[in-house]
């Protein structure tokens, strides 16, 4: 006898009318930036920003927040004349309560909810309202009955809005991208390119020996794959995946560093970026009267150490990541690479500042889990008001474990992107270090070799390079190595001969 195995219930799809932009963790904001004196000011800006409102979770929220403020403003009270009010004598409204009170046949469509049909959960919330619910002493039949006005019982949503309403729009959130594009900030504008396009094609396609099958080997590759299969959080990815993807350079560059520094990019509404990984410039390669004109532009952190006026990024997901949230991602840090790099250009310029050469200069990469390993540009154009317009476009996507030529394909890529950033950026540093005439000394020549601080460290192996002779490079290596530190005897004169315990002189005294 055989039996009949039972069948298992298909998964309801959600619904799909609400975007799902609740299942991502939504990092917390703890301070509010000027020009906002409060949380409430900072999304009622927001929203009412925006040009387009989608039926979102958030929308909702922020709905019930507004009600629930307008409800809980006071109303002026102005007392009506006893005069006016009518008088009943106690017998005519006892005779009205006993025929059924007042008519309610108007109330149509309210739906009556018993005891039972209540969730557990709402039980329990009911009964620790009634427990702190003040007594209500009725008195006898015959006199007036008289009890306090009664409260509305907590209510269970507004309760959930509460943690989420002191918060500011971030890539998580799916109209992110509409208030981006309400303020000239374009996703994947592929109509409006920049006007180096082409240079860049071919710049970033040159090929790198260091990436040749004799050196990154197909060994070398399955173990990529395998650390990449191991990759199943964020972190872990940045860490050893991507880390094998930027490979080993001397670029400076930091991640995870929120831009708290610069001035907002729309009208404050937004979190502040905070990249997984960004290259920059050393604060010393910068002029310091520059630095202090430009700090809300190109120095995107309050610690002064890490890199300024970064023109390159890489955002990362895990396996449960969003593309939709790195695509976001990228634009908004693009657009701040892109800004900084155009108020560096027009410094002290014969150049005006709403004079834009519509030339790409900042790179943002991004990477999921998946392997799917993305590269995109930001430049800056004038609107037809005269505006400034940021446009995002794609520059390839690639799966960098499909095989081991694509891998070396695509990280070739990235590499030579990374390196095509420093020399504009450091192109336009030297540019503007010549234009400081009240300072000559201060002015580093990028160019040089000498003792400089913006001269490469002889302790770091060369940056991989088409045009230049590459060094043996280990594929797994992460980027930016630690760099050795060297003893240094502090407060010894070295032609001083050394003190040496058997030459000692004897002691008086001793045979």
């Amino acid at each position: 006898m055989h039996s009949n195995p039972q069948k298992v219930p298909a998964k309801k799809r959600p619904h799909e009318s609400l975007e799902d932009d609740t299942s991502i963790e939504e990092p917390p904001w703890k301070r509010v930036k000027p020009p906002f004196n409060s949380w409430e000011e900072a999304q009622t800006v927001y929203w009412d920003s925006l040009s387009k409102l989608s039926l979102t979770r958030r929308a909702l929220r922020e709905l019930d927040r507004r009600n629930k403020a307008a409800a809980s403003e006071p109303t002026a009270y102005r007392p009506t004349a006893h005069s006016t009010l009518p008088k009943y004598p106690s017998n005519d409204l006892k005779r009205f309560a006993r025929h059924g009170g007042p008519d309610l046949s108007d109330l149509i469509g309210v739906r009556l909810v018993s005891l039972h049909q209540l969730n557990p959960a709402d039980m329990r919330q009911c009964n620790s309202y009634m427990e702190r619910r003040p007594s209500v002493r009725f008195s006898a039949p015959h006199d007036s009955i008289e009890s306090p006005p009664r409260t509305p019982p907590p209510d269970f949503a507004e309760r959930s809005s509460q943690n989420t309403s002191h918060r500011k729009s971030s890539a998580y959130h799916g109209d992110f991208g509409q208030h981006l594009a309400d303020y000239g900030i374009y996703m994947i504008d592929d109509e409006k390119e920049p006007t180096n396009w082409d240079d860049i094609q071919e710049r970033l396609r040159q090929p790198r020996p260091s990436l040749s099958p004799s050196k990154f080997t197909v060994q070398a590759f399955k173990d990529f794959k395998k650390t990449n299969m191991e990759a199943t959080t964020e972190t872990k990815v940045m860490r050893s995946s991507f880390a094998t993807i930027a490979g080993r350079s001397d670029i400076y560059s930091s991640g995870d560093v929120p831009f708290g520094n610069l001035a907002p990019l729309t009208n404050g509404a937004l979190v502040d970026a905070k990249p997984d990984f960004f290259d920059g410039a050393r604060p010393a390669q910068l002029d310091a009267q520059i630095r202090a004109d430009l700090d809300p532009y190109i120095v995107p952190s309050k610690a002064k150490q890490n890199p300024l006026l970064p023109n390159f990024f890489a955002e990362g997901k895990g396996p449960n990541g969003s593309s939709a949230v790195l695509q976001r991602q990228a634009c908004y840090d693009g657009a701040l690479g892109a800004r900084g790099l155009h108020e560096l250009k027009t410094y002290r310029s014969e150049q005006p500042k709403t004079t834009y050469d519509e030339k790409a200069d900042t790179i943002t990469a991004t990477y999921h889990a998946d392997g799917s390993l993305k590269l995109y540009t930001t430049h800056i154009a004038p609107s037809a008001s005269g505006k400034p317009e940021y446009h995002m476009n794609a520059l390839g996507r690639w799966y960098v474990i499909n095989s081991r030529d694509e891998f070396a394909t695509a990280v070739g890529i990235f590499r030579n992107a990374r390196d095509w950033a420093r020399e504009q950026r450091d192109e336009i540093i030297t540019a503007a270090n010549s234009r400081i005439s009240d300072a000559p000394a201060q002015a580093i020549n990028l160019g040089s070799s000498g003792n400089s601080t913006a001269s490469r460290s002889t302790d770091v192996p060369p940056h991989d390079s088409a045009t230049s002779a590459e060094q043996p490079e280990d594929p797994l290596a992460v980027a930016n190595p630690p760099v050795p530190r060297k003893r240094v005897n502090r407060g010894v004169d070295k032609k001083a001969p050394r003190f040496d315990p058997a030459r000692r002189p004897p002691k008086k005294g001793s045979g």
